[in-house]
């Protein structure tokens, strides 16, 4: 009896760690909101880029930026999302900190460029755990921020069949993110699932004591 009373709260003590745990995820469709949410680092406009096409990837400083579908990336400065310069692709665009484990908060002003009115945009977050969260339903043009509790690994932004073009590029550091939304998609494992983990093992340990087992330690 007391085996199978045993057996029963360690399923349910170690059940727990299937259960998985969000970590706080709280996204914006204004720069000033997302500016007020946690530390700024800084801003890129592209203004370094002289209108043209370049290789793929292109690295601004602190980002990477990939074509995914493309060969090249373009820069130019006429009805585009922003101010000043932006940079465009043919459906897909990858962001990428040069220096991983930096990057908790990111934002742009998102548009489409030489659009058909065809596609719609979507944005897929990878956070430091490896674990993609996908956005959509966006507006056609505007703003677009996240901030997270885990650093950010990669940003891919797409259009469909159409240019995705993105300009004033915010980034910020690490921001207490309490309350925040659970992602839409995906789980992240994070503190509670470590409580678990103790849990289960003081089950483990305790029923050692009282079955008359040889303790591990």
């Amino acid at each position: 009896m007391r085996n199978k009373r045993f057996l029963a709260t360690l399923l349910l003590a170690t059940g727990g760690l299937l259960v998985p745990a969000h970590a706080g995820v709280l996204t914006y469709s204004s720069s000033s909101t997302w500016s007020a949410g946690g530390p700024v680092g800084g801003t890129i406009n592209f203004s370094s880029l002289s209108p043209g096409n370049y290789t793929s990837p292109l690295t601004v400083s602190p980002f990477v930026f990939t074509a995914l579908i493309a060969s090249s990336i373009g820069a130019t400065n006429n009805f585009g999302p922003g101010t000043g310069n932006f940079a465009y692709t043919l459906g897909s665009m990858q962001l990428a900190p040069t220096a991983p484990g930096t990057i908790y908060g990111l934002g742009f002003n998102l548009g489409c460029y030489s659009c058909s009115g065809s596609s719609s945009p979507s944005v897929v977050v990878t956070d430091a755990n490896n674990i993609s969260y996908t956005y959509t339903g966006m507006l056609t043009s505007g703003f677009w921020g996240i901030r997270s509790d885990l650093a950010l690994s990669t940003v891919k932004v797409s259009y469909g069949t159409d240019y995705v073009a993105i300009d004033d590029v915010i980034y910020g550091g690490q921001a207490q993110i309490g309350g925040g939304d659970p992602p839409p998609t995906g789980d992240t494992p994070e503190a509670a699932t470590l409580i678990l983990i103790g849990t289960g093992l003081g089950v483990i340990a305790r029923y050692r004591r009282y079955s008359g087992l040889p303790s591990t330690a």
